[in-house]
């Protein structure tokens, strides 16, 4: 590097303007070589058209002052960078403007290869916060098709709504009646009923552990057209049966809670009830639904079992900060 470059690059740095142009690759792979491992400088915008290094967040060591050659130094301001692979993902352009020696590239590989095989934790890091990046952009997706999905969500009228139809904060609950933890939530949803005059609860039949399944959710919807104080009876004593749910078996509990078995296992057959339940699958697979029990209660899409202490933490979050409702 030549003694002008290395006058320009300190006296920004002295002088406080950690913004290093990217005009001088080698002064900046000088200054950013002494910088520990932990270092972490970013390619940002100084000004149009202009690349620039920003120092001032560029680890607990502080800035030193330069010295040794300029090939060894690009050399640690790679390994700078890949110290930092589980917190900082390199910018392409960044790397792309480094101008090295194919003895200097080879060098790299070596370094980052031997960096690698000595600290495999910053892959495993790596891909741990990779897959965080991916769950939460995944859930802001559904958070998304969720404000745009929730008036027929919670407004179908082939869902039966229980709790106080005017409440404050909807718990829209997916379930089959042969899953074992949406039966074990039973009890759950009945205290909330009892205990909270302001919740409203959506029942999504959404059957997908086989025919019984699909049996046992046309005779709840179906009950809904005889008479729709029947609706929770019914549910409440297919939720608790044990074993298989054959149609005979559902009719006799039907039979059990008041239900006409006849007329019920006519209005099974109604195309109502097969659209019914067809929204409900296509809401399901719009939220990135894929099994039972589910919930969305505010803004939030909850897969699987949670327990009454659970349920009403988040009923309390969506009457405080619901986004989407």
């Amino acid at each position: 590097m030549d003694k002008q470059a290395r006058l320009y690059v300190w006296s920004l740095f002295e002088a406080g303007c950690h913004k290093i142009p990217t005009e001088f690759p080698s002064a900046i792979a000088l200054v950013t070589g002494r910088f520990p491992l932990s270092a972490r400088p970013r390619l940002c915008s100084y000004a149009p058209g202009m690349n620039v290094i920003d120092l001032r967040n560029a680890g607990r060591g502080g800035a030193r002052r330069p010295t040794g050659p300029p090939a060894v130094l690009r050399l640690s301001a790679v390994l700078s960078m890949i110290a930092g692979l589980g917190h900082w993902a390199a910018p392409a352009p960044a790397l792309a403007q480094a101008s090295f020696t194919d003895p200097e590239r080879r060098a790299i590989e070596r370094m980052i290869h031997d960096y690698i095989m000595n600290n495999p934790e910053v892959v495993l890091e790596s891909v741990q916060r990779m897959r965080a990046r991916e769950q939460a952009a995944d859930q802001e997706r559904r958070r998304e098709v969720l404000a745009g999905l929730r008036p027929d969500l919670e407004r179908d009228p082939g869902s039966h709504v229980g709790g106080n139809p005017d409440g404050d904060v909807a718990v829209v609950e997916f379930f089959d009646y042969r899953c074992a933890y949406c039966k074990r939530f039973l009890p759950h949803l009945a205290e909330l009923l009892r205990e909270d005059a302001h919740v409203r609860v959506v029942f999504k039949e959404y059957p997908i552990l086989g025919p019984d399944s699909v049996t046992a959710s046309r005779a709840a919807l179906a009950a809904r057209m005889q008479d729709g104080d029947f609706y929770m009876p019914f549910h409440t004593a297919l939720m608790e049966a044990r074993g298989g749910l054959s149609e005979r078996r559902i009719l006799d509990i039907a039979r059990e809670v008041g239900l006409d078995p006849d007329r019920l296992a006519h209005d099974m057959a109604a195309p109502e009830i097969e659209a019914a339940i067809s929204r409900n699958r296509a809401q399901a697979e719009a939220l990135g639904i894929q099994g039972t029990p589910a919930f969305v209660i505010g803004d939030e899409i909850v897969p699987g079992y949670i327990d009454g202490a659970r349920l009403a933490a988040l009923i309390e979050e969506a009457r405080k900060n619901c986004r989407t409702c």
